[in-house]
């Protein structure tokens, strides 16, 4: 049997950002709290066929969060010809990164000896468009 040959791969990925700080300020008795969560990417061109992605998540809602937070993953994709379809390039890789800063944010709380916190699960394409569109009717 045959190898496959990807037409979209993730080369590699590297936490490129951690940082963690206990709110002191922070007095709510809510059970439940809204996870003030931003995010944000960005996407390079390395060369025709490889491009690099950056991804951010911050909680920094100092006084309705017990914490704030900054995470950030780089990832490289190999396709060919990746400028072609940017935008549908650049989704595809935040739909690969995605669990990824999931998964790094809860496992690195619950080492932190608070209640894990889960990033929601959500349609990541939708919020960047949704983002860009705030963006645009704001200038």
């Amino acid at each position: 049997m045959q190898g496959v040959n990807a037409v979209f791969k993730l080369v590699e990925y590297n936490v490129t950002e951690f940082s963690y700080s206990i709110n002191n300020e922070f007095s709510s008795q809510e059970e439940t709290l809204q996870i003030p969560f931003k995010f944000s990417n960005k996407i390079t061109g390395l060369d025709e066929n490889n491009f690099s992605i950056d991804i951010k998540a911050k909680i920094e809602d100092a006084k309705n969060f017990p914490f704030k937070l900054n995470c950030a993953i780089r990832a490289i994709f190999n396709v060919e010809k990746w400028e072609e379809n940017k935008e549908q390039n650049e989704m595809t890789a935040l739909t690969i990164l995605f669990p990824y800063m999931r998964t790094l944010v809860t496992t690195l709380t619950s080492a932190a000896e608070v209640q894990p916190i889960m990033l929601p699960v959500m349609n990541i394409v939708e919020l960047v468009k949704s983002q860009r569109k705030a963006k645009k009717e704001t200038k």
